[in-house]
């Protein structure tokens, strides 16, 4: 039987019609990439770069979209040295299985500037987060032209419980560290959460911390939070377990070209 012009029209009509309900549909039941606008702060202190000090950090994410998201870092701090950056980043996440996105950023720690531009990810398994990041790093004296790297495996044992191994470095440098976070209140989005690690360069550091997430949806734990709000900050990630390192081989390399500048 050939159909007509019209109702060969109309037939397509109705296909498109129900194949976009169909996509709606399945966007309505899948988890946005970011759950809602949000803003987390923290605050640590402890012993990094040789000496006691504080870092305040700060991450603000927003959905773009359904599966797409924009997070904004930053970060002071004090201690041996001073230090400050701020970071970008954008994403494509199904909180479900998987984040994928690219990042930006600069820092200031002593006499010392940085950036990296990277790739970063993560894979969602049941209570577990496996997180790798790669990407380029330059910067003043011996930094530049170098890569970089990061990987975190972080294990749930409660929702609001949070055991994370990792390793991270550039350049000839390596370092590893341990992390724990716990959520006291069920209903509130306040945690607690302690650091500590070392590398091959630099000095060792520990610190404990408080953090707050504004604008979290309510009742969420550490672990959905992880999955549907912001990804790791990449400024306190370079600054927390790199950043001693980072200035070692800075002042290493401005203290042998003021050497060489003088004749020595």
């Amino acid at each position: 039987m050939r159909l007509s012009v019209s109702s060969r029209a109309a037939l397509l009509v109705t296909s498109i019609l129900c194949a976009g309900s169909l996509q709606a549909a399945l966007a309505a039941d899948s988890l946005p990439a970011v759950s809602k606008p949000n803003l987390t702060l923290g605050l640590e202190g402890g012993r990094f770069d040789g000496e006691e000090g504080f870092i305040l950090n700060g991450t603000a994410s927003a959905p773009v979209g359904h599966r797409y998201g924009v997070q904004l870092d930053a970060l002071i701090g004090d201690g041996n040295h001073s230090a400050s950056g701020v970071g970008g980043h954008f994403f494509y996440r199904d909180p479900t299985s998987y984040l994928l996105g690219v990042t930006a950023m600069h820092s200031d720690y002593g006499d010392t500037q940085f950036q990296r531009y990277g790739i970063e990810s993560e894979i969602y398994l049941t209570d577990i987060t496996i997180a790798p990041a790669v990407g380029y790093q330059n910067g003043d004296a011996d930094l530049g032209n170098t890569g970089f790297y990061t990987l975190d495996g972080s294990y749930y044992p409660q929702d609001n419980v949070k055991l994370t191994l990792g390793t991270t470095g550039f350049s000839d440098v390596r370092a590893a560290y341990g992390v724990a976070e716990w959520q006291p209140h069920e209903e509130r989005p306040l945690t607690v959460y302690g650091y500590a690690g070392g590398a091959n360069e630099g000095d060792a550091f520990a610190m404990a911390g408080v953090r707050y997430t504004f604008g979290a949806t309510d009742g969420s734990s550490i672990k959905q939070r992880d999955r549907t709000g912001d990804p790791s900050n990449i400024v306190k990630t370079a600054i927390s377990y790199v950043g001693s390192a980072i200035n070692a081989v800075g002042t290493a390399y401005n203290s042998s070209m003021g050497n060489f500048g003088n004749g020595k």
